[in-house]
């Protein structure tokens, strides 16, 4: 009866799928949370993705579910300038959907990707997505992209399956609206894929957005997916000669008809059945498919029935009716003022978002494929009144606790703001440091390290009535990082506002610390406490001075906690100076002058009797050549001081001129040819490369060696040139590529493990000190993009509270060269076996014989994981040290005692090893003086029948008479077990040949001594 059961569930998706309401893959987000989605996030460095391995810490900060509770608007399309753009943060045709990315940069990348199996009722991919790119105007290659993927089961890109945009020009070519701040905003844009030459293959669709390469600008999207069938939808073909509308798929950018139309739907006059229609789509990747469509007489449509639903006041209720013969559904309510008719509540389709305001209950009406009003249902949605969010909600306060810690922002509250109207949440926090919590308000304790340390802390709320699943993540900080910034208010005055970090806040909320100010020009130090968040200091004399911040605590008064420097030039007079770039007949003048004064007036006298300028570096355009004296006056607020300079512009000649920025290999020039005429530019840049005719090229050179660079302009009649010689540098050579550090650690220790980064850096620049060449500088960091930029350095002495952590090692010398490479710490335990006690053997008739080392291992690992384990035995220390001269078989002469070591080493590295040792000693009846004799066990048996090893035998059994032998296979199962064993059991069990394997046994002497033996026989046949 229970197989028959389990035939009937199996069976009962196949007759309901009758109804045409068969089973499609579900990508939408509707059920509240990201389903078979797979979630990753990575960095983006020069142009390659390094993913992190999953669960990645960040994803909540950089994936999210965007949800009815979420902000129903974003908020840069509101704030877009010079218009507002209207961007919802779901799918205007759901509920939920998916947001990648953020605002902040950080060379972020994020990526979700969904597998699914492509069935005839699901040909039709179609995806959504609104998307914000930040523009920094870098090169195309840099630029912040949103990216589409779609893949067959192999990884290889479907057919036009590829949407690529990224910020800048390629954003404006796709319809992008740019708002002031070099922000750019495409608003929901629908997109569809034709997946019929996919039918019974698996397709994985991923959606990515990119963070520019360089760091520092940002990209996020909303994106939404859903499969349907790629069909031509009728409507209103109720009967023969009916005006009927024909639908195209949504999600195309052309449309082409057989009636040679070209909009997404047409209209029919006297549609008959029998007659034909076609419609060819273009894709917004260029792709195109014909689909085609017979108008024929369907079915009346019927409708299931729906149960009655509850929502809270200003939630929804996400609708998805099925029947038979359906082709969609009609979502309306009785119409008051006429009785018999509707009012439709949402757009036709399968699906439809409902959000009453009060009780309310809703006619949805069954439509056939032909748009044709078939049978109807009712349903009926309670509204319940209620403060609290009509959907499920993540939201939650940190509260540092500050008293009585060791390191004040390792202890926080968590006070949980989460809600739903229907109650029925759980929670899941998780800390970021491997450690998670059930409880409503968790009171959570960090690890104790002395670095500067960032957690992500996410709660996962989940409901009970609805499965959804909401998160939100928010970074915390368990670090002090002192922080200042400058600014002057007079000459002599600087203004101070202490803008220190305290555990991911600002320090009013921190009573116990202490800042200690050091001004540079030898005044007393002043304190000041967390209420005072600006100071000022007056300076006697001008120079440059070295601010020092010195955090403590007030209960350590001698443990400085963190220090930050910042320097500041006072000039306590003002010295003029200006410089100029002249260009033909127009000259860039640039103040250089050395001011106190704030609050300044420049006045630019050009010297050809035109009017001052008052802009600090103004550009003029000289109306005849000449020789011009040009001053500079400042007015300070106390007094008028004044620089003149003669200058001469001339309209006769071209002079080329042009300055070049060497960086480790590339070299960048920029050209300062003072010409009146357009000029065409050619660069010979002296490496027998082919020439260059960009204005200001960038060109890559070998290094440490002396080129003659060569700029020829040409203005239409004659050629000018000018050479410059430069020498490049030494770039990043002769040293070493950082290994994988490995830290062996007893499995019982308590103490903080400690990882050598000099020791590392040691290794790096190996053999570089003996080259008579500066040493490059090596850092540590904990992730690609601060390495690249020399951001947070790690201390040398590294505290690390993972079993593998990835460090970013950077390697950068004076000429501006920089490598970055990744090594991993990781931190194994040594491993720990089973003591061997000493070994007491006996041949009576032997004077020596070989033993099998091997048949102890079984006791070594009894109750122990040896998969990771690499067991040796040696007969002197200093082999077992070094791993050297392993023995498996051991000569044994009767009455010697042989002392052996058991070297037990981790597998991934030989490093991590421990060293036990025993005796072992062999007797015959002349040397057992004390009765001792332990027997011999055969390791291996072959039970054939020929007479050769075919029982399991044991030497000098006959002297153990009593003897208990229990035999067990390898789940444990006791197989054989009998007293006054003999050598005569022969693999056989219940009358039946055991197969070939390994069996346990245990052998009992019996003999009131205690003593057993255990090993492993290995039946071979």
């Amino acid at each position: 009866m229970k197989k028959l059961l389990k035939i009937m569930i199996l069976c009962l998706p196949y007759f309901f799928g009758t109804q045409e309401t068969l089973a499609q893959p579900r990508l939408d987000f509707e059920f509240g949370n990201f389903g078979h989605w797979i979630l990753d996030t990575g960095v983006r460095v020069d142009n390659e993705i390094i993913w992190n391995p999953r669960p990645a810490d960040n994803l909540g900060l950089q994936i999210k579910l965007m949800s009815p509770s979420s902000t129903p608007k974003d908020h840069l399309g509101l704030d877009c300038l010079p218009i507002p753009v209207d961007l919802p943060t779901t799918f205007p045709a759901g509920r939920f959907s998916a947001r990648l990315g953020d605002r902040k940069g950080g060379n972020n990348v994020a990526k979700i990707s969904s597998t699914f199996t492509v069935t005839e009722n699901a040909t039709f991919l179609n995806y959504s997505y609104a998307i914000v790119l930040e523009d920094p105007g870098h090169g195309a290659e840099e630029q912040p992209k949103f990216v589409v993927n779609i893949k067959d089961s192999m990884g290889n890109l479907a057919t036009c399956g590829e949407f690529e945009v990224s910020a800048g020009p390629d954003a404006d070519n796709n319809g992008f609206i740019y708002c002031e701040g070099d922000y750019q905003i495409l608003p929901w844009t629908t997109s569809g894929a034709d997946l019929t030459p996919y039918i019974g293959e698996d397709i994985t669709i991923e959606f990515m957005i990119l963070d520019c390469s360089l760091g520092a600008h940002g990209a996020y999207a909303y994106v939404d997916a859903s499969l349907g069938a790629l069909k031509i939808n009728v409507e209103n073909l109720c009967n023969n000669g009916d005006t009927a509308t024909l639908h195209a798929p949504e999600g195309f950018s052309e449309y082409l008809w057989s009636t040679g139309e070209t909009t997404p739907s047409i209209t029919i006059e006297n549609a008959q059945y029998g007659e034909n229609y076609s419609v060819t789509l273009i894709s917004n990747t260029d792709c195109s498919k014909t689909i085609y469509t017979n108008l024929a007489p369907k079915s009346t449509a019927r409708i299931d029935a729906l149960p009655d639903e509850e929502i809270c006041l200003g939630g929804s209720v996400f609708v998805q009716p099925k029947g038979v013969n359906v082709g969609d559904f009609r979502f309306t309510r009785p119409d008051p003022t006429n009785p018999g008719e509707y009012i439709d509540v949402a757009p036709i389709g399968a699906s439809a978002v409902l959000s009453p305001i009060k009780n309310t209950t809703y006619t949805i009406i069954a439509r056939n494929k032909n748009g044709c009003e078939g049978l109807s249902t009712t349903l009926k949605v309670n509204v319940i009144n209620s403060d609290d969010p009509p959907f499920p909600k993540a939201d939650f306060e940190i509260e540092t606790l500050t008293e009585g810690t060791e390191n004040i922002c390792n202890t926080i509250q968590l006070k949980n703001l989460s809600g739903y109207c229907k109650g029925g949440l759980t929670y899941n926090w998780d800390f970021g440091d491997g450690t998670k919590s059930s409880e409503t308000n968790p009171l959570h304790t960090f690890p104790t390290t002395n670095e500067n340390t960032t957690y992500i802390i996410t709660l996962t709320v989940t409901s009970a009535d609805s499965n959804a699943i909401i998160t939100k993540s928010v970074e915390y900080n368990t670090f002090i990082l002192a922080d200042f910034s400058t600014s002057k208010l007079d000459c002599e005055t600087i203004s101070i506002v202490n803008s220190s970090n305290i555990c991911s806040n600002s320090i009013s909320e921190f009573t116990p610390l202490v800042y200690s100010w050091n001004f540079g020009d030898g005044s007393p130090n002043i304190t000041t406490s967390n209420n005072e968040p600006s100071l000022t200091h007056i300076y006697s004399k001008s120079g440059t001075y070295d601010i020092t911040l010195t955090i403590t605590n007030i209960n350590e008064p001698g443990v400085i906690i963190s220090t930050f420097s910042r320097i500041v030039r006072i000039d306590l007079e003002t010295n003029v100076d200006f410089n100029y770039r002249i260009n033909c007949l127009d000259v860039t003048f640039e103040d250089l002058s050395v001011q106190c004064s704030t609050k300044t007036t420049y006045i630019w006298d050009f010297g050809d009797g035109s009017p001052t300028s008052n802009q600090e570096n103004p550009k003029h355009i000289y109306t005849t050549p000449g020789t011009y004296e040009v001053s500079l006056t400042i007015l300070d607020g106390t007094e008028s001081l004044s620089q003149t300079k003669e200058i001469s512009v001339t309209t006769t000649e071209t002079i080329p001129d042009f300055e070049l920025d060497i960086k480790c290999d590339i070299v960048s020039f920029t050209n300062f040819t003072n010409s009146c005429d357009e000029l065409t530019y050619t660069w010979d840049f002296g490496d027998s490369s082919p020439f260059s005719t960009e204005k200001n090229p960038t060109h890559r050179y070998d290094l440490n060696k002396t080129y003659n660079v060569t700029l020829t302009v040409n203005d239409g009649l004659k050629d000018f040139s000018i050479s410059k010689s430069f020498t490049t540098g030494n770039g990043l050579t002769g040293y070493n590529i950082p290994q994988d550090m490995i830290l062996c650690r007893n499995p019982s220790a308590t103490n903080t493990p400690i990882f050598d980064l000099a020791a590392q850096k040691d290794f790096i620049l190996r053999g570089l000190a003996n080259n008579n060449i500066e040493l490059p500088s090596v850092s540590f960091h904990l992730n690609a993009p601060e390495a690249f930029n020399g951001l947070r350095p790690l201390p040398l002495e590294f505290t690390s509270f993972s079993s593998s952590q990835k460090i970013y090692a950077r390697i950068a010398n004076q000429n501006g060269c920089v490598e970055v490479f990744m090594f991993s710490l990781n931190i194994l335990n040594t491993p720990t076996v089973n003591l061997i006690e000493n070994i007491h053997l006996c041949s009576f008739n032997q004077s020596n014989t070989e033993y099998d080392l091997s048949q102890l291992n079984a006791k070594i690992f009894d109750g122990i994981d040896q998969s990771n384990i690499k067991l040796s035995y040696h007969l002197f220390e200093n082999d077992a040290v070094l791993g050297t001269n392993k023995i498996t078989e051991l000569n044994l002469n009767a009455g010697l005692d042989i002392l052996l070591y058991v070297r037990s080493e981790h597998i991934t590295d030989s490093r991590c090893f421990e060293l036990s040792t025993f005796q072992i000693r062999m007797d015959n009846d002349d040397t057992d003086t004390n009765n001792r004799c332990m027997p011999f066990f055969a390791n291996t048996m072959t039970p054939n029948g020929d007479g050769r090893n075919d029982t399991f035998f044991i030497k000098n059994i006959e002297k153990f008479s009593n003897n208990t032998l229990t035999i067990y296979n390898r789940w444990g199962n006791m197989v054989y077990r009998t007293t006054g064993y003999n050598n005569t059991w022969n693999g056989m069990h219940k009358g039946k040949p055991l197969p070939s394997g390994n069996y346990y046994y245990y052998f009992q002497l019996n003999d009131g001594t205690n003593r057993s033996h255990s090993g492993y026989i290995t039946i071979l046949r």
